[in-house]
């Protein structure tokens, strides 16, 4: 059952069987339906989640009133709310599931739990990281053709997955621009 977040554990550093199984018998299992929220405006991101399987958005309302898509994960990803899970302060956005998930979480109190066992845990510090640099992964492309090339490279199966009014939020372009990049791409 623990199979993919053990493996995935391992990019943070070395961990070895004690360890992992420490690890795992803090985890919390939880089933999600289509829509239901992992995490909903107002509340604060108290623990970091492994997508066991599924697909989630994370996303937020600008002050028009319309939807910005912040993140979008899928099976084997780790998902938080970095600003909320940092400051342990309410959210202003929401993560919702896009399909089924099943979704592990390991809650802060546990991760202190665990670093106060080993140091070692630590390393999942780099988690943060990761999280910090996912909120912003694609402002430094300059055009949106290369926004959506590098998606293309660096995770496929959002294109597959999603609809493309998501990606193109979360890629900070116009639909019809996404379309256009689409065809282009296909032709090319």
């Amino acid at each position: 059952m623990f199979d993919k977040i053990r493996k995935a554990l391992q990019q943070f550093g070395r961990f070895n069987e004690e360890e992992l199984t420490l690890f795992t018998s803090k985890i919390q299992v939880k089933q999600l339906h289509k829509n239901d929220f992992l995490l909903r405006e107002g509340e604060i991101c108290g623990a970091i989640y492994f997508l066991n399987s599924g697909s989630q958005r994370h996303f937020t309302h600008t002050k028009d009133g319309t939807e910005r898509t912040l993140n979008l994960f899928i099976e084997n990803d780790w998902v938080l709310d970095y600003q909320s899970f940092a400051t342990q302060k309410p959210t202003k956005n929401k993560i919702q599931a896009f399909e089924q998930c099943e979704v592990f979480e390991i809650s802060i109190h546990s991760l202190h739990e665990l670093i106060a066992i080993s140091q070692k845990f630590l390393q999942m510090g780099k988690l943060l990281e990761l999280g910090l640099q996912n909120t912003d992964l694609y402002s430094e492309l300059a055009s949106p053709e290369e926004k959506y090339l590098e998606l293309l490279t660096n995770k496929p199966l959002l294109v597959k997955k999603f609809p493309l009014k998501y990606i193109a939020s979360y890629l900070k372009i116009a639909p019809e621009t996404l379309s256009r990049i689409r065809r282009k791409t296909m032709i090319s």
